[in-house]
């Protein structure tokens, strides 16, 4: 989650180095899901990764990460029983590692174990997988891979008639297999978490947008409402000054009446 959402972050500016970032994500991911039986989660992140795949600058990958790519292709191949190419490629993969001094990892050894343990060579294939086990404990590294190739241990071992080493890793697989679970809740509550607290702030930001908005249109209505009063009471002044002046007029022509009216009584009796 966290690095999905750092490669879609401003951080990561080179469109290329988003790409490989995207890559080895969709990659994890896939294997993950593949581990959890999965199967269409996990086809979802492998089919990304192939649309993916053209877009890669292999010029831009380093001897690691090109290791990834090929021991992934050389599991592809596995799981359609083309063993040949498999081996082909991981000898590739090998090379490469070797001519960068690079570290052994562990998805190397599995890898190997894996080929070998399809070809039915157990002996091979236990070496490559203790080995790789030995690499994830030394590295406190712990993913359903761990949980998995202990589990694949114990049935070589079983193959091999040694039962007492197949008890033994059968224990060690049920230890890894609780742990593992408990750190998948420990991760998932994690990632619960900090989703709930982004949602928990994009909602108090949402709040404060409406109260911000609510508080404009308040202030809005109420100027509008002044204004409103404002213009009304102009005019009823304005009527009520009209309405005084007009009564003002009529007095002073009624007076004019009145005055023009007496004045004609007056010569009327003068003349008569």
């Amino acid at each position: 989650y966290n690095v999905l959402k750092l490669i879609n972050s401003q951080e990561i500016k080179e469109q290329e180095e988003r790409y490989i970032l995207l890559y080895f994500t969709y990659h994890d991911l896939g294997l993950s899901f593949s581990y959890q039986k999965k199967m269409d989660s996990s086809m979802k992140y492998k089919e990304k990764k192939s649309i993916l795949f053209p877009k890669l600058n292999m010029a831009k990958l380093n001897p690691d990460q090109i290791s990834i790519f090929y021991y992934g292709t050389a599991n592809q191949f596995l799981n359609n029983g083309k063993t040949d190419s498999a081996f082909s490629v991981m000898k590739k993969a090998e090379a490469i590692k070797k001519q960068n001094k690079s570290p052994v990892f562990h998805w190397e050894c599995i890898s190997f174990g894996n080929y070998y343990y399809t070809t039915k060579d157990y002996n091979k294939a236990l070496e490559y997988w203790l080995n790789a086990v030995k690499i994830m404990e030394e590295h406190k590294i712990q993913t359903p891979l761990n949980k998995k190739k202990y589990e694949s241990i114990t049935g070589v071992y079983g193959e091999l008639g040694n039962h007492n080493k197949e008890e033994e890793y059968l224990q060690l697989f049920v230890q890894k297999k609780e742990e593992l679970a408990a750190l998948q809740k420990k991760n998932i509550d994690y990632a619960l978490n900090v989703i709930l607290k982004e949602e928990k702030q994009e909602q108090k930001k949402s709040y404060t947008t409406i109260i911000i908005l609510i508080s404009a249109l308040s202030l809005l209505a109420v100027s509008v409402l002044y204004i409103f009063y404002r213009k009304t009471r102009k005019k009823k002044e304005e009527a009520t000054i009209n309405l005084q002046q007009e009564k003002e007029n009529v007095e002073v022509l009624s007076k004019k009446v009145n005055e023009s009216f007496e004045e004609i009584i007056h010569l009327a009796k003068t003349n008569s």
